[in-house]
């Protein structure tokens, strides 16, 4: 560049001292005086760039210099951002290896799903619709304490949302109008915004699910000889029913709010979350089989989930099932149903939180041979699920 700058210095000199020389009726002293100053001109143009040349080179030396300091920083950052993060994964791993050994006390589990369409999420509006019923049906039921109240809406919603949402997730199906019968349309868009303003009366619709209730058989450990059955409520009866309740409003408060586990599922920006927590005495009361789990979880296990299966059974439902692929003849599941994500949570360490990618396998026949000269028989349907365990 500086040659070049030169170059163009000389070219534009010649070409001046060609012009003060060429012109006819000359005057020699004007002629060499203004020789003189343009060669004046071109040794100071061509100190200035060399000067410039040299200044730039020295800023581009200290750029660089500055950029591998940087890097060499940087360079530092990585390495101890890595290895913090290495001690981190390390102690996680000493921690879940301590809890191979701890009992698990209590179990917290959350299964979020991304992406869901809209008319999905209209599932929300309609459990709202159907509490808001609820409320109006009985005004006993309206004038209770806010902590019973609370807990009959928690209970409602697993009746009214989260059961009909497994069985959407099951089946495949997602046309509401087929789930629940009624004033479902009204319903939806009166709700849509949260419950609406106005005499409540006016927004008081009959709306009832139909469809199956679904159960998610979920394992407690890698040799499946414990599990749940996951916000089944009769598995997990906190309190025995004195005679004398048995009718009324007692006896229908007993009913609904009999357990002591929490379940619950929460619309997002994009999608839901189902939540199921257990504390220990839930467990102990809800868990079939081998009592004896600890709180560390497998690196892969599969869970199903199917019509209100008999808790006697869950193990058998867990260990006999052949992993194979669904059957072609099943209906497809969306794609959002396909993947989605878990995070289990044992004994309340959040630290110990292990997240799982799940994929919905599909749908599958639990067949029994009775005798080798009989057919198979179909006993009932499952959809299979795969939990791994994110790296």
């Amino acid at each position: 560049m500086l040659i070049l700058q030169l170059l163009i210095l000389v070219i534009a000199w010649a070409s001046a001292i060609f012009g003060i020389w060429s012109k006819d009726g000359i005057n020699k002293k004007v002629a060499w005086t203004a020789t003189v100053i343009t060669s004046f001109g071109l040794v100071a143009g061509s100190t200035m760039a060399v000067i410039e040349s040299g200044r730039k080179k020295d800023a581009a030396a200290k750029a660089t210099a500055h950029q591998e300091v940087l890097n060499e920083r940087l360079k530092g950052l990585s390495n101890e951002s890595a290895a913090q993060k290495q001690r981190a994964e390390t102690l996680l791993q000493q921690l879940r290896l301590a809890l191979t050994g701890t009992a698990l006390s209590t179990l917290e589990i959350r299964w979020e799903f991304d992406s869901v369409p809209g008319h999905v999420l209209d599932i929300f509006s309609i459990g709202d619709a159907m509490e808001h019923a609820g409320r109006l049906s009985d005004d006993e039921i309206d004038r209770l304490d806010e902590t019973t109240l609370s807990r009959l809406r928690q209970a409602w919603y697993i009746e009214n949302v989260l059961e009909p949402m497994m069985g959407i997730l099951s089946t495949g199906n997602t046309d509401l109008n087929k789930l629940f019968s009624g004033d479902v349309a009204k319903a939806i868009a009166a709700f849509s915004g949260g419950v609406p303003s106005g005499n409540p009366d006016d927004n008081w619709f009959q709306v009832s699910y139909d469809g199956s209730r679904f159960h998610t058989v979920f394992p407690l450990n890698v040799q499946y000889t414990s599990a749940l059955g996951l916000g089944k409520t009769e598995d997990d009866p906190a309190w025995a029913l004195d005679e004398e309740v048995e009718g009324g409003l007692a006896g229908y408060l007993h009913q609904k709010l009999n357990y002591g586990f929490y379940a619950g599922i929460q619309e997002n920006k994009t999608g839901f979350v189902f939540t199921w927590k257990y504390d220990m005495k839930s467990l102990e009361r809800a868990s079939m089989g081998n009592k004896n789990n600890t709180a560390a979880f497998p690196v892969q296990f599969h869970f199903m989930s199917l019509v209100n299966p008999a808790s006697k059974d869950y193990i058998d439902i867990l260990r006999q099932q052949p992993f194979d692929s669904p059957s072609a003849d099943k209906p497809q599941a969306e794609n959002w149903m396909v993947h989605s994500r878990m995070i289990l949570i044992p004994n309340e360490i959040e630290e110990a939180a292990v997240v799982y990618n799940v994929e919905r396998m599909g749908i599958y026949d639990r067949m029994v041979e009775y005798s080798k000269y009989d057919h198979p028989e179909k006993l009932f349907e499952y959809t299979l699920f795969k939990a791994k365990m994110k790296q």
